[in-house]
């Protein structure tokens, strides 16, 4: 895991832990993925109910809706995956 609490632009096949502790952080995903390609987040400061982790879909979706996807769940973990249309969750 690469353990960030800063904006940031998240890479394919990175593990990211997020402390958003001190303050909201928002991950932009590439505008362009490659179909099947993978992000993972994790909650690294058990903070995202108090400072959400904002994701970014950078032009494209996130299961189908477009606009950013708000994370509010202290401790979730969580990938994305784009099936070549939209990014998807997984577990």
């Amino acid at each position: 895991f690469t353990v960030i609490a800063t904006n940031f632009e998240a890479e394919v096949g990175m593990r990211y832990g997020v402390n958003t502790t001190g303050s909201v952080v928002t991950a932009t995903l590439p505008a362009s993925p490659a179909t099947g390609v993978a992000i993972f987040f994790a909650d690294a400061g058990g903070a995202f109910a108090s400072n959400n982790l904002t994701i970014n879909p950078n032009g494209q979706t996130i299961m189908g809706a477009s606009g950013n996807m708000t994370v509010s769940n202290n401790n979730q973990s969580f990938g994305l995956f784009f099936n070549g249309a939209t990014w998807r969750t997984y577990n």
